[in-house]
This record gives C-alpha cells, sequence and structure tokens, in this order.
C-alpha cells in the first residue's frame, strides 16, 4: 500500500489521458478503493496481463515557441496516457531503481533520476576539473553529446536484452515486455482525433529509466580506452579530457 500511496503523490496535474482517470480522483480515493486499485494491479504484477486501453497514448503536438508553426519539426509531441497506467508504471520504476542501486549496478557518475544525487555535482565537477587543469597550464576539451529524440526511437529489444544481461528474471521483465508490447497512438488536434497508428518504436519515459544506466556505462566503457573523464546525467553526456597542447588532445579524442 505505500508504494502505491507514494506514486500517486508523486503524481502531477497533467492532462488526462485515454480511460478519463484524473490524478485528483485517485488522491480522494478512500482507503477500501485503494485497497481496490492495489488488488488490481498485484493482479496485473502477477499474469502479466495489462489492458489494451494502457498501451492506447493520445499525442497532442504543442507548438514550440518563436518557430514556425507551419513546419511540423517544430513541435513537441506531447502523449498522454492512462493515470492508472502511469500510476503502476512509477512503483515499477521504483522498484527498478532500488534493485539497481542494491546490486550497485549504476555507475558513480550517474547522478540524474537517483535519490540523493543531482545534476549539479556534475557542474560542480566540470568546474573543478576546469579550474584545476588551468592551474597546471594544461587546457581543456570537453565533449558534448546528446541523443535526439531518445525515448522516441528507443528500440525496446534492446531494454530486454540489457535486463536480462543484468540478470533480471522473473515478472519485472516479463512486465515490461508485455507493457511495450502493441502500443497504438492518436494525434489530437483541439477536439479531433487522427487514425490509430501502431507505434514501432520508443518507450514512455518511466520505463526508459531502465536505459539510462546501460548509457552511463557505455559511456563509461569509452572513457577507459582514453585518458578522459565522463559525467553522466540523463542527457547530455559529457567526455573531458585536459592536454597540454590542445590540437594533441582533440587529435586523440575528437
Amino acid at each position: 500500500m505505500a508504494e502505491l500511496k507514494n506514486s500517486i503523490v508523486k503524481s502531477n496535474e497533467s492532462a488526462v489521458g485515454p480511460g478519463g482517470v484524473y490524478y485528483q480522483f485517485l488522491r480522494h480515493l478512500p482507503e477500501s478503493c485503494l485497497h481496490t486499485l492495489l488488488k488490481l494491479f498485484n493482479n496485473i504484477w502477477t499474469t502479466g496481463d495489462i489492458s489494451p486501453s494502457w498501451r492506447d497514448a493520445s499525442v497532442v503536438p504543442i507548438s514550440k515557441p518563436g518557430k514556425d508553426p507551419s513546419d511540423p519539426s517544430n513541435y513537441r509531441p506531447i502523449a498522454l496516457t492512462s493515470c492508472l497506467c502511469k500510476t503502476l508504471e512509477r512503483m515499477v520504476n521504483d522498484r527498478l531503481v532500488h534493485v539497481l542501486v542494491s546490486r550497485n549496478l549504476l555507475s558513480k557518475v550517474q547522478c540524474g533520476f537517483r535519490k540523493d544525487h543531482s545534476t549539479m555535482e556534475r557542474l560542480i565537477r566540470l568546474e573543478t576539473f576546469i579550474k584545476k587543469a588551468f592551474a597546471r597550464k594544461k587546457q581543456v576539451l570537453p565533449v558534448f553529446f546528446d541523443l535526439e529524440k531518445a525515448y522516441d526511437t528507443t528500440w525496446r529489444y534492446g531494454i530486454l536484452k540489457d535486463l536480462f544481461d543484468l540478470e533480471f528474471r522473473g515478472r519485472l521483465p516479463i512486465f515490461i515486455s508485455n507493457f511495450l508490447k502493441d502500443r497504438h497512438f492518436k494525434v489530437k488536434a483541439e477536439n479531433t482525433f487522427s487514425s490509430s497508428y501502431h507505434q514501432e518504436n520508443g518507450v514512455p519515459q518511466v520505463i526508459a529509466t531502465c536505459s539510462k544506466p546501460l548509457c552511463a556505462n557505455m559511456a563509461c566503457y569509452v572513457a577507459k580506452k582514453n585518458p578522459c573523464q565522463v559525467m553522466a546525467p540523463p542527457k547530455p553526456r559529457l567526455l573531458l579530457t585536459s592536454s597540454g597542447a590542445l590540437p594533441v588532445a582533440g587529435a586523440s579524442h575528437a
């Protein structure tokens, strides 16, 4: 019950998705209804059976400020999904992060989405690295890299493979596998909906948490091959190296 209540408390006042259930409604449920909802979630967790409507999304395109509204690329798509489903997602995500932390599977440089960590730590470390390099009369070469549309283009099988490689077994990978398959979406413009489309790739941001530590570990693997440091908030990533001659550093680590 504590996991369910914590998930509801974490919810924000986002627009309602398919199903028409608002978070405000969930926050005012009596204890008896919360027990019924928890029983439903436990049944889904045990059987792996997820309602098809929970895999549907209403995509609302939001125009980017100062951009040409006639260009489709100047819109930010916001996917609205079931509030009930997102409540369960957060519960699963909390369990996943707990296991990752308890098994020490997260890189030390991974600060984003972690309790008692902050991306501010990475900024302070960057500043310290630069000051130390300058004090030694060296030049610093920072390399920032970002993944465009990371959540929209994530390879689903890759996430399941990563979970398997990290020795996740049992209900968690089964739930995530069933949750990611057969997803559909409709685009909403004012009060009009488009036809339904099958979503071949991409994952919801909550479930995508399991791919973040893998990205951090990948960056650390790259760093081990080169004399540089890696800083890994969720995105963008940052590689650092210092050298007495910048052209030499650039040639080695560009």
